[in-house]
């Protein structure tokens, strides 16, 4: 008896960084002080944090977190600026709170704020407020900041100079936006978010100007960290959740080139506190999934992705990545942050799978496999042999596999056999 195996895939999820470009207003000058990376990391392409020494890896590395179990905690409480916005024709703070523009120039929406940020007010050298309470932006237009809660913070006549310090910490309706984010992953794959209490690995979420994350699970360098400033994206934050995770860019894949062309003559030179073509560069070491003998399946619909326009020296009219012949039509979609992709969700599945699945890959040069998805078995018959009743074998690549040998049938329990990329054949 021969079972040929299919399974659709649908290619599909641009991927979106989330970074927040905080444009200059005219009497602003924005300070992004980004907290430093855990000991022993630094930062790669944008938003990663990642071990000394290790430039680029694969598109996903496998230190994922334990039994899938991530604790984590918000930053409250904490003065420590994250950015601060000075102007010096800022007018006055009221009661109720309230801070007011000279004529309406200055917009403040556009600099950065949102609602809900928890800031520090500072006045001049004779009304500080360095040490006082956070303030909660209530709300805001362009030319007006309303705080909550509490008096006025400064009283000062217009000209003077006034600042504003958007704190690390994370407001109650910014910690139940990425709980939300957190449910997102939750839902795809044996991943459980939970509130830190004395585990030696865990993340540390606070508020910033950027949206960058740590790889993977730390370990002894200390908590990995997650910065997030778009709070009202919850696929931004379902992106840096999964590098937390373990997962890395799509367009970082060592076979990128079949697939997109960076137009590295748009790329910043400036943006990135330097050059940011360091972002684009290609991992030399990756190891891609899904892949099968006819060719990667490359996710333009990852959220994962960049998008078009990421980091250039025009935005929205010199692109950094062109989709290859064939690929145009993913050209403005890739980046997209409104969804997690089939492969998003497959893979995440698979890194952090339920303990009765069992994973084969006939062409896995793993050397000591143990049935996971980071280290897949080779042989079918002890892959069969090592799924429990009524668990799941998913075979990873497609080939042709003998389901029994001398005429005995090695599947002799029930169970869900899976190919995700299609193409197996059980004879």
């Amino acid at each position: 008896m021969r079972f040929q195996l299919h399974r659709a895939h649908v290619v599909a999820t641009p991927l979106l960084l989330g970074f927040l470009v905080l444009g200059k207003a005219s009497a602003f000058e924005v300070v992004p002080q980004p907290a430093p990376p855990p000991p022993g990391y630094h930062l790669v392409e944008g938003d990663m944090y990642v071990p000394e020494g290790l430039e680029k890896g694969t598109v996903w590395e496998p230190n994922t977190w334990l039994g899938g179990v991530v604790p984590y905690v918000f930053v409250v409480n904490d003065a420590t600026a994250a950015g601060s916005y000075t102007s010096t024709t800022l007018g006055f703070a009221s009661n109720p709170p309230r801070i007011l523009t000279s004529a309406g120039s200055d917009p403040f929406i556009d600099i950065g704020f949102r609602a809900d940020q928890l800031v520090l007010v500072r006045g001049s050298a004779s009304n500080d407020n360095t040490a006082a309470t956070l303030y909660r932006i209530d709300w805001l237009t362009n030319d007006a900041i309303y705080l909550d809660p509490g008096d006025a913070v400064v009283n000062e006549g217009f000209g003077a100079s006034v600042t504003l310090d958007v704190t690390v910490s994370v407001s109650p309706n910014y910690q139940a936006a990425m709980v939300a984010a957190m449910g997102e992953w939750e839902a795809v794959a044996s991943v459980d978010f939970v509130p830190y209490s004395t585990e030696a690995s865990y993340i540390r979420i606070s508020n910033s100007v950027f949206n960058r994350a740590t790889v993977g699970v730390v370990g002894a360098a200390g908590p990995g960290t997650v910065e997030i400033v778009n709070w009202g994206e919850k696929y931004v934050m379902c992106h840096e959740l999964a590098h937390a995770l373990a997962f890395k860019h799509e367009q970082s894949r060592a076979d990128r080139d079949d697939f997109v062309t960076i137009n590295y003559q748009n790329i910043s030179t400036t943006d990135c506190g330097g050059s940011c073509v360091g972002n684009f560069e290609p991992s030399t070491t990756a190891s891609i999934y899904p892949a099968s003998p006819w060719g990667a399946v490359y996710d333009f619909d990852s959220v994962m992705h960049y998008g078009q326009y990421y980091f250039s020296i025009d935005r929205g009219n010199l692109t950094t990545i062109d989709c290859n012949p064939g690929y145009e039509s993913w050209q403005d979609l890739i980046g997209q942050r409104t969804h997690l992709s089939f492969w998003d969700i497959t893979t995440m599945s698979y890194a952090y799978a339920p303990g009765n699945w069992v994973f084969l890959h006939a062409q896995s040069p793993t050397p000591n496999p143990n049935g996971t998805f980071a280290d897949p078995q080779t042989s079918f018959a002890t892959a069969v042999q090592s799924v429990p009743s009524y668990g799941k074998l998913v075979i990873l690549y497609p080939d042709t596999y003998a389901a029994s040998t001398s005429g005995a049938r090695l599947i002799t329990t029930p169970m869900q056999i899976e190919a995700p990329t299609g193409g197996v054949i059980l004879q």
